[in-house]
């Protein structure tokens, strides 16, 4: 994967993103392929190439996002301190990754310290913004769900920056 616009390693360290991209694995898997499921280990960390990736949750697979832009981050919890992942990611059509330990990039990271804070904060902004997303759906298939808009609710910041 190129370090591009879309990509979480645009304009980072040379260095830092050699280092991941050299402990990076490519995957190619099939239509209806499980990437990881909900409750699964977290070790991972991907990253869209081409294809598309539904993560859905709970026992009857109610979709919540779906991934299908080059360079989409996929797997957050690998990353937050989840020690397992909160949805089920299963892929749609042909589709390739990029696949990462967990314990590599958090090495990169550490090793190359500021490229590890873009990189975080580059997840609170995908993550944010998912949020957000969610949030809409529920409005929409639910009604009135009011965004919380106390300036000491953390989504206030989030809500005020979309």
């Amino acid at each position: 994967m190129k370090s591009d616009k879309t990509s979480l390693f645009r304009d980072l360290e040379e260095h830092f993103v050699e280092r991941v991209m050299y402990n990076a694995g490519k995957e190619h898997l099939p239509d209806g392929r499980v990437i990881f499921s909900q409750g699964d280990p977290a070790e991972r960390a991907y990253f869209l190439i081409k294809g598309t990736v539904e993560l859905t949750i709970g026992s009857e697979g109610r979709l919540v996002y779906t991934a299908d832009k080059p360079g989409e981050f996929i797997g957050w919890s690998s990353l937050t301190g989840g020690d397992v992942y909160s949805a089920t990611a299963t892929t749609v059509g042909n589709t390739r990754l990029l696949s990462i330990k967990r314990e590599d990039l958090y090495e990169a990271m550490e090793r190359y310290p500021a490229s590890g804070m873009i990189i975080y904060e580059r997840l609170a902004a995908i993550l944010g913004s998912r949020l957000i997303r969610i949030y809409q759906t529920m409005s929409e298939s639910y009604g009135d769900f009011p965004l919380p808009m106390d300036k000491d609710q953390p989504l206030h910041f989030i809500a005020a920056e979309a």
